[in-house]
């Protein structure tokens, strides 16, 4: 019976123990994938910080510094896809970690915008295409990768087995990309937005985004428009070929998604597009 007793005795001891170690061990591995960072080993360093989450249990402070090193680490290691989770869960999994929140923010995708969401008129632009000019932020290097529209297809009830263009432009409408997308996106119904995913295109400091449908007598597209009262950024333009200012304070309802977390193929921004 003595024997049984120590015995229980060592184990729990044993367990209490294991549970401090635990405990302490996240802030441990976090040590050391920093220290593994610093001496350019990647790999290991990844697989610290994992055990560092993993085993923070209740330490929200080790964990959201651990998930938002191994982030900013894939983004280092060019490893984009698993970078943009990694920062995504740094803002949903610790949301009180005010600080480490904030970072991660700085490295999501950020929507460009200048409509209310409410539209007070819509046109379509048969002569041109429906162009707005945009601003990102100053530092570092930014990537649109989706825009959205407002708009609605007329026309025939089937969509035409036809593309639009989506163009991205520099500000002065001499370097551009081009990308082609199905009529059969836009729906012959009521005014909504779109999402439109595309690769992403890398945008000098101001840059314009321009739908342009080709539009014929049976098929075209209506996009919205929202009443500013400032000057607006809008145009009636095909880069390269066709600028014309909108009047009075109307905007185009299009936005731009940008991200400094490209997923794909890169494109650059080129002359030989917009001829």
């Amino acid at each position: 019976m003595r024997t049984l007793a120590l015995g229980f005795v060592f184990s729990i001891g044993f367990a209490a123990s294991c549970v401090s170690a635990w405990a302490e061990t996240a802030g441990e591995w976090l040590k050391k994938g920093v220290e593994a960072e610093q001496a350019s080993e990647a790999t290991s360093a990844i697989n610290y910080y994992k055990k560092s989450i993993a085993g923070a249990k209740g330490e929200d402070a080790i964990a959201a510094e651990s998930q938002y090193r191994l982030a900013e680490l894939y983004f280092k290691e060019k490893k984009n896809a698993e970078a943009v989770v990694a920062f995504q869960k740094v803002i949903e999994n610790y949301p009180k970690q005010e600080d480490w929140v904030a970072k991660a923010k700085e490295m999501s995708p950020v929507w460009l915008k200048y409509d209310d969401g409410q539209m007070d008129l819509k046109r379509s632009a048969p002569a041109g295409g429906h162009a707005i000019r945009f601003k990102r932020p100053a530092e570092g290097d930014w990537y649109v990768d989706q825009v959205q529209i407002y708009a609605s297809r007329f026309g025939l009830l089937k969509a035409p087995e036809m593309d639009f263009f989506i163009y991205i432009a520099d500000e002065k409408m001499k370097k551009g990309c081009k990308l082609t997308k199905p009529y059969s996106t836009f729906a012959k119904a009521a005014e909504r937005w779109y999402t439109i995913k595309i690769q992403p295109v890398k945008v000098p400091e101001n840059f314009y985004v321009a739908f342009v449908f080709n539009q014929t007598s049976m098929n075209g597209v209506n996009v919205g428009i929202d009443k500013v009262t400032e000057p607006n950024h809008s145009q009636e333009a095909i880069p390269g070929v066709h600028i014309r200012e909108m009047t009075g304070t109307l905007e185009w309802m299009i936005r731009a998604r940008i991200t400094r977390i490209p997923i794909g193929r890169i494109l650059e921004l080129s002359e030989k597009e917009l001829q």
